[in-house]
């Protein structure tokens, strides 16, 4: 039997299985790319910095051109899915880039942003006046403050991981032949956009691109499950406006096995255990292509 070895990266080590191509190909599912793309500037009350959470605004006029700007930059990308949240600062900024696209935009509940309760819509300074100590607690620890009727990041990670590990493994791929028409294609593309976003050293083509349209709030829990992080640490890794991270993401499963889950899945509508962070589970492997890649948009 014919036998060949196999590199699978990871986020912090590679990987190196025996197999053949028949094996190969019951192993190694599929090469994902996930985009993480944050949703343009919203129509702000002031321009004081706020607890936006899950008030519901419309994109500013400025975040329209973001999106704008985003959709022709990535108008070549063989997008398979793009999902987004229900608020209207990111429903908006996905409908303005699906135009051009095949892919209809999907909306799940679950990956709004996080809720704060009485601090909706209030300016930090505001909040840290009239509640000092909880404001002061919230900073220590975000993973379990609560704001007043409000989620605390655990509590929006028992909704959210699930949801994101469901889509996940309910994507469509591409046959081979769906593969060598967008290899065809990509070659059409002029070489000084070929491949956007994605790095050089890693453009060759992958089996589904799924797009996700969000917020910072859940995509910084996102970042902490797949990369296997604090979730403080994220607060570190900044995203602008149509701000877009990269993962890429391989799955290492023998034939048969189940779907990829979130660990917070095995206990279903119950929230983590205190002390616990954000985290997928170990099959599912992922590493970090960009972080925070963006465009400026063309001056008027």
């Amino acid at each position: 039997m014919i036998t060949r070895e196999v590199h699978i990266m990871e986020t912090d080590r590679i990987i190196r299985v025996k197999a053949s191509p028949k094996q190969q190909e019951e192993r190694l599912r599929r090469l994902l790319r996930v985009l993480l793309l944050r949703h343009g500037e919203p129509l702000f009350p002031g321009k004081t910095r706020r607890f936006l959470g899950s008030t519901d605004v419309p994109l500013s006029p400025k975040g329209r051109e973001q999106a704008e700007a985003m959709r022709s930059t990535l108008r070549d990308l063989p997008l398979s899915r793009i999902i987004t949240s229900p608020l209207r600062r990111t429903s908006e900024t996905a409908s303005l880039l699906a135009a051009g696209h095949s892919s209809r935009v999907e909306t799940v509940e679950a990956l709004r942003e996080i809720h704060l309760g009485t601090w909706e819509n209030r300016t930090f300074d505001d909040v840290a006046a009239a509640e000092p100590e909880l404001f002061a607690a919230r900073g220590r620890d975000l993973w379990n403050v609560r704001p007043p009727k409000g989620e605390s990041f655990r509590d929006a990670a028992s909704r959210a991981l699930p949801a994101f590990t469901a889509l996940l493994a309910t994507r469509s791929g591409s046959s081979s032949g769906e593969r060598r028409i967008q290899e065809e294609q990509e070659m059409r593309i002029p070489p000084s956009r070929r491949g956007l976003p994605f790095p050089a050293s890693t453009r060759h083509i992958a089996d589904e691109v799924i797009l996700f349209v969000g917020h910072a709030g859940i995509f910084r829990l996102i970042l902490a499950a797949a990369l296997r992080i604090p979730l403080e640490a994220t607060f570190r890794m900044e995203q602008d406006y149509c701000g877009v991270h990269v993962l890429e993401q391989r799955e290492l499963l023998e034939a048969g096995t189940s779907p990829l889950r979130s660990r917070h899945q095995e206990t279903e509508g119950t929230v983590p255990a205190e002390g616990e962070h954000p985290t997928f589970s170990e099959n599912m492997s992922f590493r970090l292509l960009r972080l925070n890649w963006s465009i400026t948009p063309p001056e008027a």
